[in-house]
């Protein structure tokens, strides 16, 4: 438990979370590409590696949550959304 209150001022919070298919829209508007692609974006398909120039999520998933980023990855998108991840306090 906390041993003290913290005011925490006005922010906003998504309802829904990013799909495969808004994340794939990031990847082909901002051309990034992970340095070591080993767990990147696992069961998308083989095309949409980090040495093709094009992203799309496997077809019937495109509504699916987004996984198998890294924090980093996590925060350059919502740098390119214009958002932020949440504070642990937010929560």
């Amino acid at each position: 438990f906390h041993d003290r209150l913290l005011e925490v001022g006005p922010f906003f919070m998504d309802k829904h979370l990013v799909t495969k298919s808004d994340y794939a829209k990031y990847l082909n508007a901002s051309g990034y590409r992970p340095r070591d692609p080993y767990n990147f974006l696992v069961g998308w398909p083989r095309s949409a590696t980090a040495t093709t120039s094009r992203f799309a999520p496997p077809a019937g998933e495109e509504r699916q949550p987004v996984v198998w980023v890294s924090l980093a990855e996590a925060r350059a998108y919502c740098a390119w959304a214009g958002k932020r991840l949440p504070h642990a306090y937010e929560w």
